[in-house]
């Protein structure tokens, strides 16, 4: 049997007929410290977090926000642990205080799990901009959606909303639809918190069906 967070990425394998394959996302790595988040009505709060690297495309949110800005009071958060490439997070910071909006972007650094589960609460909307687009191993994408968090990130199918998961999908690169999605994102009301798509019990749960599937001798696709 193969299990895998997204089946798209098995395309143009060569694999034996017999065996099943099984999508299962990958769960939230932050856990909720509770709380319901704060929405602060003369300024929007748009986060992003995980390790800083050139896929994640900071460097483009960084030059949309000053768009944002342009259309309403904002302030953009880079949460946590910027991670090992000391570089590219040297090069976005660098980008943030060249940025005319530099004021409004903090950097948190690396933050204690429950004060990181704080921020991530408190942002009205989260952005991950893949460079690449969105793929379902992100473990960055499956917290947010634990969160409930309306989020905005990229495909490179069509753009589309996905209401279930309360994300917007634009293009990678297509700055101004990324600017009008976290707009509208802003608008959009929270979704319950730890969705159950994305919870550790439940997945814990559909690995053990496949498991005893194939120790009953069936191994068929399940979808």
């Amino acid at each position: 049997a193969i299990i895998t967070p997204d089946a798209s990425q098995l395309r143009g394998l060569r694999l034996p007929r017999a065996l099943g394959v099984t999508e299962i996302p990958i769960a939230s790595n932050i856990e909720l410290a509770g709380g319901s988040g704060r929405r602060n009505p003369e300024e929007l709060t748009i986060g992003t977090w995980g390790f800083l690297r050139p896929d994640k495309g900071i460097d483009r949110l960084i030059d949309a926000f000053a768009d944002v800005v342009a259309v309403s009071p904002a302030r953009l958060v880079i949460a946590g642990d910027p991670g090992p490439d000391a570089s590219y997070a040297n090069e976005v910071r660098a980008r943030a205080a060249a940025s005319p909006v530099g004021g409004r972007i903090t950097f948190t650094g690396r933050l204690r799990r429950e004060e990181l589960s704080e921020a991530l609460t408190n942002f009205d909307v989260c952005v991950l901009p893949y460079v690449g687009g969105l793929e379902m191993n992100r473990g960055t994408y499956a917290t947010a959606r634990a969160y409930g968090l309306p989020i905005v990130t990229t495909t490179t199918g069509e753009p589309r909303f996905d209401a279930a998961s309360g994300t917007a999908f634009v293009r990678p690169g297509d700055r101004p639809a990324l600017v009008q999605a976290v707009l509208e994102a802003s608008r959009r009301p929270r979704l319950p918190q730890s969705d159950p798509a994305v919870a550790w019990r439940s997945i814990a749960l559909r690995h053990l069906d496949v498991y005893r599937s194939l120790m009953r001798g069936g191994n068929s696709a399940r979808g």
